[in-house]
C-alpha cells in the first residue's frame, strides 16, 4: 500500500503533517489525533456541516457589507464558491472529526473554517483566504455552532419531517373517506365497546398528526427568529466594531448567550443597549441591573473594573435608528470610563 502523502501546515502550536489531498489544516489535524473515538461512525452530522456552510456563506454577504476593505468581492465570491461546493456534497471527505470534542463546538467551527478558506485558495490559485481572519470574520464557536444547530433543525423540519408528516396526514384522510360505510366494534382494553366506523378511528389518528403538524411548525418560528437575530446583532457588532476603531465589541462570542438571557449577562437600557458578559470569577462582583440611569451605569463599570474584567463589551441599539442609539451609547462609555 503506497504511503500517504502529506503536507506541513502550521499554526500557533506549530507544526503538524495533514493528508495532502485533504482541504482541512492544523487545528482539525490535532483534533482528528487527539479524539480518535468514534471516529468514521460519531463523525459530526453532515446536516450540522451544511449548515455551518449557509451560515459562512451569509457571514461573508454581510461582512462585505459592512466592511468592504477587510472582505473584498474577491474573498466573499471565493467564500461562497466554497460554501456552495460544500453544500453540493462536493467537499464531503473533508469533514472527519467526530462529536466528541468542546463543548462549544469549537473544532468543527475550524474544520469548516480551514475547508472553505483552503479550497477558496484553491479556486483563486492564490493565498487569498485565511481560516480566522476571513472566514470566520466576526464569529465565534460560541455563536455559530448553536446557529449552525438552528439553522439545520429548521432545514430538518421544513424539507424532511413537515413534507413527511403531511404525506402521512394526506393517507389518513383519504383512508378516512375510503372507510366511512365500514362499521366496526369499538374497543376499550380487552373489552368490546360501542361500534364505530372505521372512518372514525383513522379521524382520531388524522387529528392527532394534524395537531403535531401544527406544533412543529410553532417550534420552527422561534428556531428562526434565533438564526436571524444571531446573525442580524454580528453584523450589528461588526458596524460597531468598524465605527468605533474597535475598541469596545469584539465580545462577539458572548453575543449567543447574551440573546438567550444568560444568568451571566445584563442588559441595561437606556440610549441603547450594553451588554457585559461576566466571568463567573467575576460573578461576586456582579450589581443588579437598575433602572438604567447614569448612576447605575458608575456603579456596573466600577465592578467590573474592580473584578479585573477586560472591559470589553459589545453594544446593540435597541432602537429603529441604530446607528444613532449606537453613537449615544458610544458617548455614554467614554464618558464613564473617564469619570
Amino acid at each position: 500500500m503506497p504511503e500517504e502523502k502529506m503536507r506541513i501546515e502550521h499554526d500557533s502550536m506549530g507544526e503538524i503533517a495533514v493528508p495532502a489531498d485533504k482541504y482541512w489544516g492544523a487545528q482539525t489535524e490535532r483534533s482528528r489525533r487527539n479524539f480518535p473515538a468514534g471516529a468514521g461512525h460519531e463523525t459530526m452530522p453532515e446536516e450540522i456541516l451544511r449548515a455551518f456552510a449557509v451560515l459562512k456563506k451569509a457571514a461573508a454577504e454581510a461582512n462585505r457589507a459592512l466592511v468592504p476593505q477587510r472582505m473584498t468581492e474577491e474573498k466573499c465570491a471565493a467564500i461562497s464558491r466554497a460554501c456552495d461546493e460544500i453544500l453540493a456534497g462536493q467537499l464531503d471527505g473533508n469533514f472527519p472529526l467526530v462529536v466528541f470534542q468542546t463543548g462549544s463546538g469549537t473544532q468543527s467551527n475550524m474544520n469548516v473554517n480551514e475547508v472553505v478558506a483552503n479550497r477558496g485558495n484553491a479556486i483563486t490559485g492564490k493565498k487569498l483566504l485565511h481560516p480566522n481572519d476571513d472566514v470566520n470574520m466576526s464569529q465565534s464557536s460560541n455563536d455559530t455552532f448553536p446557529t449552525a444547530m438552528h439553522i439545520a433543525a429548521v432545514i430538518a423540519l421544513e424539507e424532511n419531517l413537515l413534507p413527511a408528516c403531511e404525506s402521512f396526514a394526506q393517507t389518513l384522510r383519504r383512508l378516512e373517506a375510503e372507510n366511512e360505510d365500514v362499521l366496526k366494534v369499538g374497543r376499550t382494553h380487552l373489552q368490546d365497546a360501542v361500534p364505530l366506523r372505521f372512518s372514525q378511528e383513522i379521524s382520531g389518528w388524522r387529528a392527532s398528526v394534524e395537531t403535531d403538524i401544527e406544533l412543529l411548525r410553532a417550534a420552527v418560528e422561534p428556531l428562526r427568529a434565533a438564526e436571524c437575530n444571531i446573525i442580524h446583532h454580528v453584523a450589528e457588532a461588526q458596524y460597531l466594531a468598524q465605527r468605533s476603531g474597535q475598541r469596545n465589541v469584539w465580545a462577539l462570542a458572548d453575543l449567543y448567550h447574551m440573546m438567550q438571557g444568560n444568568e451571566n449577562c445584563a442588559a441595561i437600557e437606556e440610549r441603547g443597549v450594553i451588554h457585559c458578559h461576566i466571568a463567573d470569577r467575576a460573578r461576586r462582583f456582579y450589581p443588579a441591573a437598575g433602572d438604567g440611569s447614569e448612576g447605575d451605569y458608575k456603579a456596573f463599570f466600577a465592578a467590573l473594573q474592580k473584578s479585573g474584567y477586560d472591559g470589553r463589551v459589545s453594544i446593540e441599539g435597541s432602537c429603529e435608528d441604530f446607528a444613532r442609539d449606537a453613537e449615544a451609547s458610544f458617548a455614554l462609555l467614554d464618558a464613564l470610563r473617564r469619570a
